[in-house]
């Protein structure tokens, strides 16, 4: 830790020797830096020449330089070790230093800055005599590279290169004698000057068509509003008269490139891009041949960075102290609001990782309110935020009124501040924190925020954050579900979930919709998250099934003869609605084959039961009649028998003057008759058939020829007694019929006549067979 207040001691006059063209020159003194222990310059590369190993190093933080006026770790007079390194005019010349310090830890920022004596008058005051200085300071330990054209007008020769490191000095800050005003009075505290004697000579006249070169840049993405790129070409020239005419495009890297007007030398620093843009530079010899462009570089301009919640910076991904984490974040100040790649101090360090912000008051300027503005977070409106940072001092209130707000604005316009504490004064780190809400949604940025105290030291902060506490019921998803409260059992329950970003039912389900079909009372619950938070919320949606009404259908019978209707009665509902369309409790059907029957019945809640029946149809059994027609004489008889398929087994026949139960029948119709047999199966269904008796008069006759073979009979009609007679001399078979078909008398005779006496049987018509 060094100490608070800083020893102001007027430094030595150092009065540099020269070699042989510099004996009638002496340049001003350096102030030399005091107290001596630190940023101290290890080595100096002019060109590939490196400082004397004697004093370079770790050999310099014990051997001082041998010139007159050395003071170890103050000033380093190389003078009189003669010419250090050649340097060519006109061309672009390297260098590197080396800075570090010779007491170790801790390490702090500084900057760097060289001269040369161009025109060899004994200062370094004349335009362009300062060719190297860092607008911004850097911890140590570290290197500097760079290169310097020396311009061809510069006096050719032996002269003077002056390097100086200081303590927290960057830009104007720096004097070629570190006072400021031309005179030795000044001291600059800690840091190192070291002069070296070079000789300037004049390049070698280029000729022809240069070599092919390539453009680089120190660095191809850019910063819009304030970024700019410093571009060079990959391999010097050491030859002289080289030209460069720089050149640039907006269309592409192919082209067309125009003119930049003015940028001739062999560098060029852009100027702010908004847009990407492609250099080239045009290389030619002064002394003739063909100019040759350079391979091209392109230089895009970063995007604006927006963030959303959860938002959380701990610098991790800077690459160079003093860097801010993206292009869109802004600060008051570029020294006093700095940044870190690693620890410097056990006060000055990472909270979390490696690196971390840091208010930085080294640089004396007191009482200033230093800001960092992050770059946009995305808030809305409704929700509740919590915003924190953390921080830590030496142990003492380096900075006071640490706070942290939040505006619409990277400015103190619209601020809200979140939190303050006014003398922050802890070695450990401590959160600062706090809960608030927006009233409107949009691009908010966060202000971490202090002003600085006298003591010239550091308070460094790290892990700046928002988040949306789930603790908080605003910050948890606003579910909404639709759908049934009821449903009857049996059907489906489609719910539909909004406001939320995913969705988790208690059935496994993942999706915003659910469709189920519980039997029972059923609550399901659904977890949402917010989209805008992560926070979840859950909902319960309770479902009531309905029992569906027990249709039944009751029937006297399940089948019926086809062409046949029956009656069915719907039961235990409200209202039914058959399959045929009817929609009452009974419907009659008349089905032409076998059927089943539907009826939904409906209760009062809408729940619709269902019953079915079948209704078997049997077919009709199908009747013969044998013989199918028939012609008889009247007073003969029919004998008629029936036959049925499908197993009738009850016959019925009937005309107009009969009506008879059995399977065979003999009627003795008087004219021409239509008998109808109807058969009934054991499935009660009947079937029918017809048959027409032909009668025929028959008219008797009273002898027949002897020659005649015809049966007679005579008399016809009689009283009982009569004559059968047949003249063919062979036995004859005579019967005699009722109408019923019974035979009532049979005699066989070989006589040609035969008599017959049925007076002893009832009067009717009765039918005679002769059979021969």
């Amino acid at each position: 830790m060094k100490n608070m207040y800083k020893t102001i001691k007027v430094g030595a006059v150092l009065l540099c020797l020269a070699s042989t063209n510099l004996s009638a020159q002496v340049y001003c003194a350096s102030s030399v830096a005091s107290p001596t222990a630190d940023e101290d310059i290890y080595n100096v590369m002019v060109n590939g020449n490196v400082t004397n190993p004697l004093y370079s190093n770790s050999n310099g933080c014990s051997t001082a330089a041998p010139g007159p006026g050395s003071i170890l770790g103050g000033y380093s007079n190389f003078k009189t070790l003669g010419t250090f390194a050649t340097v060519i005019k006109g061309i672009a010349n390297t260098f590197s230093v080396s800075e570090d310090e010779c007491d170790g830890a801790s390490y702090y920022p500084n900057g760097c800055a060289i001269w040369i004596d161009y025109n060899n008058d004994g200062d370094f005051y004349d335009s362009g005599e300062q060719i190297f200085v860092e607008n911004s300071t850097t911890v140590s330990p570290r290197n500097i590279f760079g290169s310097f054209t020396p311009p061809l007008a510069a006096v050719s020769g032996t002269t003077v290169m002056r390097f100086i490191v200081a303590e927290s000095v960057s830009g104007t800050g720096f004097d070629p004698c570190m006072n400021g005003y031309n005179a030795p009075t000044y001291n600059y505290g800690y840091g190192e000057t070291e002069d070296y004697v070079i000789n300037l000579v004049p390049p070698t006249p280029c000729a022809g068509t240069p070599a092919s070169n390539s453009v680089v840049a120190t660095t191809t993405l850019v910063c819009p509003v304030f970024g700019t790129a410093s571009l060079s070409i990959a391999n010097s020239y050491t030859l002289g008269g080289i030209t460069y005419s720089w050149q640039s495009s907006t269309g592409s890297i192919l082209g067309p490139y125009t003119n930049i007007s003015g940028a001739n030398g062999l560098a060029y620093t852009t100027p702010t891009l908004n847009a990407t843009t492609y250099y080239q530079v045009a290389i030619g010899c002064a002394n003739g041949g063909s100019t040759i462009a350079a391979v091209p570089v392109t230089i895009m301009v970063a995007a604006t960075t927006t963030n959303s919640v959860p938002y959380f910076e701990s610098f991790e991904g800077i690459t160079q102290n003093n860097q801010l984490p993206n292009c869109s974040w802004t600060r008051t100040d570029n020294f006093q609001c700095s940044s870190r790649t690693s620890s410097l101090s056990n006060t000055r360090i990472a909270r979390t990782g490696n690196k971390f912000g840091e208010f930085d008051a080294s640089n004396y300027v007191y009482y200033n309110v230093r800001s960092y503005y992050s770059n946009g977070i995305q808030l809305f409106a409704g929700l509740t935020y919590s915003a924190s940072v953390w921080y830590m001092t030496p142990g003492y209130p380096t900075w006071f009124n640490f706070s942290l707000l939040i505006g619409p604005n990277q400015s103190t316009t619209g601020q809200m501040n979140l939190a303050t504490i006014g003398n922050p004064n802890n070695s450990v780190y401590q959160p600062l924190s706090s809960t608030f809400t927006v009233a409107t949604s949009g691009l908010y940025y966060l202000c971490v925020r202090a002003q600085e105290n006298y003591y010239g030291s550091q308070l460094v902060w790290d892990d700046l954050a928002i988040i949306t506490p789930c603790s908080f019921a605003s910050n948890g998803a606003n579910i909404n579900v639709t759908g049934p409260t009821q449903i009857c059992a049996g059907q489906t329950a489609n719910f539909n979930a909004t406001g939320a970003g995913t969705y988790s039912w208690n059935t496994g389900a993942t999706s915003s919709s659910l469709a189920v079909s519980p039997a029972f009372n059923t609550t399901y619950y659904i977890t949402g998250t917010n989209p805008l938070t992560g926070c979840y919320s859950t909902l319960a949606k309770p479902l009531q099934v309905n029992q569906l009404p027990p249709v039944g259908i009751a029937v006297l019978k399940s089948d019926v003869c086809l062409g046949g209707s029956l009656n069915m009665f719907a039961t235990s509902a409200n209202s039914y609605t058959w399959s045929t369309g009817t929609q009452a409790s009974a419907v009659s059907v008349t089905p032409a084959a076998t059927t089943i029957y539907t009826v939904l019945g409906s209760d009062a809640l809408g729940c619709v039961g269902s019953a079915t029946q079948q209704i078997v149809v049997n077919p009709l059994p199908v009747i013969a009649i044998v013989p199918p027609s028939k012609t008889i004489c009247m007073g003969e008889a029919a004998n008629l028998t029936a036959s049925g398929a499908a197993g009738a087994t009850t016959y019925m026949w009937a005309s107009n003057s009969l009506f008879v139960q059995g399977i065979s029948v003999s009627p003795n119709p008087q004219a021409t008759t239509t008998f109808t047999v109807s058969g009934t199966d054991a499935n009660g269904c009947t079937g029918s058939a017809n048959v027409v008796v032909t009668v025929e008069a028959c008219v008797g006759i009273a002898t027949v020829g002897a020659s005649s073979k015809k049966a007679a009979i005579f008399p016809n009609p009689n009283s009982g007694d009569f004559t059968v007679e047949l003249n063919n001399n062979l036995t004859k078979t005579i019967e005699v019929m009722d109408v019923r078909g019974r035979v009532v008398l049979s005699s066989t005779s070989d006589n040609n006549q035969v008599k017959v006496n049925i007076s002893t049987l009832a009067n009717g018509v009765y039918y005679v067979k002769v059979k021969s």
